[in-house]
């Protein structure tokens, strides 16, 4: 049953369900969960030992919801590697440079020898917890629609993983090659050079990221009529130069309404290369019980993850960072 009950939470989760409608698949699971809790519309201090299979459920669909809304989001420039738990995950890095080519005379072998470096990383992972205690127990009551919880959850603990990402390529800026970063005013010849060095490093094209408010401030001196209908539809121009303007998607850290993505950067990567932020997932999605830090001994339910990440900051990729 459980595996009907997770399909049937994640197709509501995306709005495919068919045999029912919203409402009454958001009942079908909320009694489901009320019967794996042993009858009760109530959490209490045993529910987590007596009745894991509840606990369960939640944290399998949790799990796929994560995942594939960190691949949603992440697509174009990260690699989403799934490990089991205590595993670690090194990545090698090879040094990204062209060999000289010499031109010599017949039967001279002097030849300078070159060859290809490489380093490694290792990525290691953290935990992250998302409290859920109170809103589980709003949908036993029947106050909260469990697709809801799904929902605000998942896009919780991905807001923090795309939060930590964007800040950590931000902050690689001074890691870089001076021939990749760049500051100021925007200016389309610095973005035109930024584009070239990388597409020259990495024989890809080029692509542009940035939030709608970042892209909006890539301008051409002179734009067509398509330009301006794309600026109207999409808050920015579609192509720039020949590289593709790629949005990423705005969000607000956790409590205020403050943005978590600087909107004044632009990164520029390779377009179709390996990615060059890496994301390791660790282990399946966990539910725990936890009294510890409250000075009541009320239960509390946190949701965990483990995840972490690397930026490998070689010359794949430029940032412009707009005043």
């Amino acid at each position: 049953m459980s595996k009907e009950l997770v399909k049937l939470a994640l197709d509501l989760r995306k709005g495919k369900i068919t045999n029912y409608s919203k409402d009454e698949a958001n009942e079908v699971l909320r009694q489901e969960l009320i019967e794996l809790n042993g009858g009760s519309d109530k959490l209490n201090p045993k529910s987590f030992r007596k009745h894991p299979e509840m606990f369960e459920i939640i944290e399998q669909v949790l799990d796929i919801a994560i995942s594939e809304g960190i691949t949603d989001q992440f697509q174009d420039f990260v690699e989403t590697v799934q490990l089991d738990w205590g595993d670690t995950q090194v990545f090698t890095l090879p040094e990204n440079r062209l060999f000289d080519v010499s031109i010599v005379a017949d039967g001279n072998g002097d030849i300078r020898r070159d060859r290809l470096d490489s380093s490694e990383v290792t990525v290691r992972t953290k935990t992250y917890a998302v409290a859920i205690y109170e809103e589980l127990h709003r949908i036993l009551a029947g106050r909260v629609s469990f697709d809801r919880m799904i929902d605000v959850v998942a896009r919780s603990y991905n807001a923090k993983i795309q939060e930590e990402i964007y800040n950590a390529i931000y902050n690689s800026f001074d890691q870089l090659n001076a021939t990749y970063r760049a500051t100021g005013a925007f200016s389309e010849n610095t973005l035109i050079d930024l584009i070239a060095h990388v597409e020259a490093s990495t024989n890809s094209q080029a692509m542009i990221l940035g939030t709608k408010s970042a892209l909006s401030k890539v301008v051409r001196s002179t734009l067509t009529d398509d330009m301006l209908d794309e600026r109207n539809r999409m808050g920015y121009i579609g192509v720039f130069n020949g590289s593709p303007l790629v949005e990423i998607r705005q969000t607000h850290k956790a409590g205020t309404d403050d943005f978590a993505i600087n909107n004044n950067f632009l990164i520029i990567a390779p377009n179709g290369l390996e990615p060059f932020v890496k994301l390791i997932l660790e282990g399946d999605s966990l539910i725990e019980e936890v009294t510890e830090g409250r000075k009541d001994m009320q239960r509390e339910y946190r949701f965990i993850k483990k995840a972490g990440f690397a930026v490998l900051a070689s010359e794949n990729y430029a940032i412009y960072r707009m005043e």
